[in-house]
């Protein structure tokens, strides 16, 4: 009885071991081929396809309660300077270790500026003042990083943060957007700005004077915009959208 306990424990373990990667490996496959017209019921184009296969095998790891804190500050020759503070914490659902480096990046036009990113765990560390780097391949996008660090599996119990300040410069009335560089589950907007100024954002799930919250998740790429104006003039030029 022993005897067949014992063998029954080696055939549980190996299986373990060899069967998990081989069904992994068999889930990579069937995303790569059509499996799409069986579950939908019709086709959809391979860009699709391969858009929907690397977001289930590419996300490692993912960002929750992002705040964001944003301040207007009017400048001269009818500009206006937005300082950000953002915080989030980085979760890994894997089970196993994962990389990650805070990223931003700018358009030329924004004049961003950079003051501190920071990173919480096991070993801290706060930048101060990065310097900003314009890509090579990218001209007119500059881009700043933090550093490099090891993410361990969310049920190791271990809590990983991030917090970045910087600032841009834009017109008096105009429109600001935050792009999200990682999947990001619920975010809190809140502004602040002088009393002659009309803020909005998209509608949130919670919202009060200056104050979004969004409980949706918001995939990579996706965006949220800021939108002010001079209460006396709400006139403007729409934009389209394709």
């Amino acid at each position: 009885m022993a005897h067949s306990f014992g063998e029954a424990l080696i055939i549980a373990g190996t299986l373990a071991v060899c069967v998990d990667p081989f069904l992994k490996t068999s889930f990579a496959r069937e995303l790569g081929r059509n499996t799409f017209h069986h579950l939908l019921g019709y086709d959809l184009p391979e860009q699709i396809r391969d858009r929907l296969k690397n977001i289930a095998l590419g996300t490692r790891v993912y960002r929750k309660d992002l705040t964001i804190g944003c301040r207007f500050e009017p400048q001269t020759e009818q500009r206006m300077r937005l300082y950000f503070e953002i915080s989030f914490e980085i979760i890994n659902p894997s089970n196993d270790d994962e990389r990650y480096k805070p990223y931003l990046a700018f358009e030329r036009a924004m004049n961003g500026k950079m003051e501190e990113i920071a990173f919480f765990g096991e070993k801290n560390y706060t930048i101060t003042a990065p310097k900003l780097k314009e890509k090579v391949d990218e001209p007119g996008i500059f881009e700043v990083f933090g550093y490099d660090r090891t993410i361990k599996p969310q049920k190791s119990g271990n809590r990983y943060r991030v917090y970045l300040k910087y600032s841009v410069v834009t017109p008096e009335e105009f429109y600001h957007v935050i792009a999200f560089a990682a999947p990001t589950i619920g975010v809190t907007l809140c502004v602040e700005g002088p009393p002659w100024l009309e803020i909005q954002a998209p509608p949130g799930d919670r919202q009060l004077e200056g104050r979004w919250e969004y409980s949706r998740l918001f995939m990579t790429e996706q965006h949220l915009n800021i939108r002010w104006w001079k209460k006396e003039s709400r006139e403007s030029t729409p934009d389209t959208t394709i």
